[in-house]
């Protein structure tokens, strides 16, 4: 091997050293699918800045007199982010073999592409973003829990929690039926005249229907095969619904019978950037025999900030509509 694996240790750590933020945009890029429809909030003194509460009704007739009106009627969920890392061990040899044959075909020499770069580029960022777009969406957190899979809960998992809080719940919007190819433009149907009638308040903040990516080209099929191609449909833009207008949203990996809306601005991705200390980097770079120990560490997670705002396809019991929720729904 013409490179040995102290060198590229060497040349890893002073490429980690020239820009300590290589990582961010693999942990925090914005064109994970989730990612692409939240709201990211930073957190600011080790505490993530979110409205606490909202208001219910502040107007009234006038008079040239004080009368207090509005109450704190909503407080804000208590968002969890969640500490990750990456250990990974690269072969030296292969790496290089790899790096050498990719010089080779794209007729470059290692000064266009020095091993460090080839390995953020190729091995240690794709890896990163795959996992991630997996983990944001069916990560269920486990405690002390190694496994992949584990280091976090998806927006699934916090869908699940927020239909069965007792404190903070979803708005649960019970279905005739489970969704299938053959009945999901009706169920959408159902559901948006739910919407329509029982959050009136509210229905003019939904702006996205999300499904999973087959329900979606379920949706797509039946709604050509009922009324023929449909009009609404752009690739800008996408599929909208056909009674509240809502952008039909494709989730790879959402399980087939979740479908929610959330007002915009209201579905979150936490991430800790600001503090040197906690923010996404390369913390490690070791030497072990013949092979390469990458530590990373960097803090992500996922949430509503209120949960009486989400609107969740459910398949059992009564439509859920909570005291609190009145502020949506009157």
């Amino acid at each position: 091997m013409g490179i040995t694996v102290t060198d590229i240790q060497t040349e890893l750590g002073a490429l980690n050293r020239k820009d300590n933020r290589l990582i961010q945009p693999w942990v925090y890029a914005n064109d994970l699918q989730l990612a692409a429809h939240c709201k990211t909030i930073p957190k600011v003194n080790g505490e993530y800045p979110i409205p606490q509460a909202v208001m219910d009704h502040v107007v009234q007739a006038f008079r040239p007199q004080w009368d207090a009106m509005g109450t704190l009627k909503i407080k804000a969920n208590r968002l969890r982010d969640y500490r990750q890392k990456v250990n990974l061990a690269i072969k030296a040899n292969d790496v290089y073999k790899s790096w050498v044959g990719d010089l080779y075909v794209e007729g470059k020499k290692p000064a266009d592409q020095p091993i460090s770069q080839y390995i953020m580029n190729t091995i240690l960022g794709p890896s990163v973003k795959n996992d991630m777009s997996f983990l944001e969406i069916k990560g269920v957190f486990g405690q002390d829990n190694q496994a992949f899979g584990a280091s976090m809960d998806g927006i699934e998992q916090v869908l699940l929690q927020g239909v069965a809080s007792a404190t903070q719940p979803m708005i649960r919007n019970v279905l005739s039926a489970p969704l299938s190819p053959t009945n999901i433009v009706d169920r959408v149907i159902e559901f948006e005249r739910y919407i329509q009638t029982k959050l009136v308040r509210v229905k003019n903040q939904y702006k996205k229907l999300f499904m999973s990516a087959t329900m979606a080209t379920n949706y797509r099929l039946k709604y050509e095969a009922l009324y023929g191609v449909n009009m609404d449909y752009t690739a800008a833009g996408g599929m909208l619904s056909k009674v509240l207008r809502l952008e039909i949203v494709p989730i790879d990996y959402l399980d087939d019978q979740i479908m929610f809306c959330s007002p915009e601005g209201n579905m979150v991705r936490l991430i800790d950037v600001i503090d040197p200390a906690n923010a996404p980097a390369i913390t490690d770079i070791q030497v072990l025999d013949y092979d390469l120990k990458v530590f990373m560490e960097f803090t992500l997670g996922y949430g509503f900030l209120y949960n009486q705002a989400v609107c969740v396809a459910t398949y059992s019991g009564a439509s859920g509509l909570a005291a609190d929720h009145d502020l949506f729904v009157k």
